[in-house]
This record gives C-alpha cells, structure tokens and sequence, in this order.
C-alpha cells in the first residue's frame, strides 16, 4: 500500500496539528499538517494513515510569497479565543490567497515558522528580519533609435527628487518617457 504523500517520516521535516481558517465557510478547523522536505506543506483533517489523501497542498518553496507572523495578523482576522498570543501566522500565496492558521502555543509557532522559512526560498519575511536575495543588475533602457547601443539605467529617467512645493501639491502626477526626455504629467483623476 502506497503512503499517505506527507506522511513519511523520512520525508517531513515537521508534522503536527494547527488550525487553519477556511476558505469558503470562514471558520477554525483543526488540520494535521506535514511539512516535507520537497517544501510541500499537506494539511489532512486528521493524523493520516498509509493510503490517506491530503485535503490540500500549499507548495511553500515555489509558491510562498510572504509569510506574516503575529503581529501582522493580529489585526487582519478575528482569531478565535483558543488562540494563543504570538501562535498565528499567515501565508501569502501566489495566487492572492492568503492562509492564517495558529498552533496550540508561540513556542510551537516559532519551530513552525523556522521550518517553513527553511524550505521558502521565495517567501519576503514580514518580521523585521531582511531577507538575503540574490543581486540583479538595475534594469535598463536601449536606446533602439540610435546604433550607438548606450544603455542607461531608468533610474536615469527618474527626477533625483521631490520639491517641498510639489509634495504639498494634492495633485497626481504621473512621468512619461517621451523620445527619450522624462515628461511630467497631471494625473486625470476618476470623479
């Protein structure tokens, strides 16, 4: 009999029951999750046996853009009173969809967190922590209308700075790159 995917223990770095907000009927469900090492958090609506089917599959590595911890989400849903100060967190996925889930203390949180930060290449930590991501040069303009074949980087086609006169202006404004030339424009705005 094949194993439950997730429930190996040769492949899931930790495992353990947290309790997740629906998506459709917005309340607090008690889920087993295993997170492997593949970077595949599986939830299941309880401990799994060799043949059981996840619920769903959150794939943290490739598709886990923010992760929030507490004090991000305090505020952004009503957390049940069984929750723990300092036990939620959220996931941000690529798709818009954001997961909040909660353990039974912080401390569990905190190993939960660590772990998923482990396997989250892509994830932008909201927790005050500066994440270490690779050097990519300044992007550039060509300028195609010339065979010189001079590039200039855009910040180049950006004003170095806002007047004191401009930033007290409710106006929006919007720069264009015309021929070239960086041409500032009022904003029409929508009444």
């Amino acid at each position: 009999q094949m194993a439950a995917p997730g429930a190996s223990p040769e492949t899931a770095l930790i495992s353990g029951y947290l309790t997740k907000l629906g998506a459709v009927v917005k309340n607090w469900k008690l889920r087993w999750m295993v997170l492997n090492k593949d970077g595949k958090l599986h939830y299941y609506k309880k401990q799994p046996q060799p043949g059981d089917e996840p619920q769903g599959t959150l794939a943290i590595t490739s598709d886990c853009i923010r992760l929030l911890e507490w004090d991000q989400v305090s505020s952004l849903v009503k957390w049940p009173s069984a929750a723990p100060e300092h036990s939620g967190f959220g996931l941000g996925m690529r798709g818009g969809r954001m997961f909040f889930m909660y353990c039974e203390s912080a401390e569990a949180c905190s190993r939960w967190l660590g772990t998923i930060r482990s396997v989250g290449a892509n994830i932008v930590h909201e927790d005050g922590v500066e994440v270490q991501r690779p050097e990519f040069p300044e992007p550039t303009l060509s300028n195609t209308s010339s065979n010189s074949g001079s590039e200039r980087p855009l910040s180049a086609f950006v004003p170095a700075h806002v007047s004191a006169a401009d930033a007290a202006d409710p106006r929006c404004y919007v720069h264009k790159v015309v021929g070239g030339i960086v041409v500032r424009a009022e904003h029409a705005a929508k009444p």
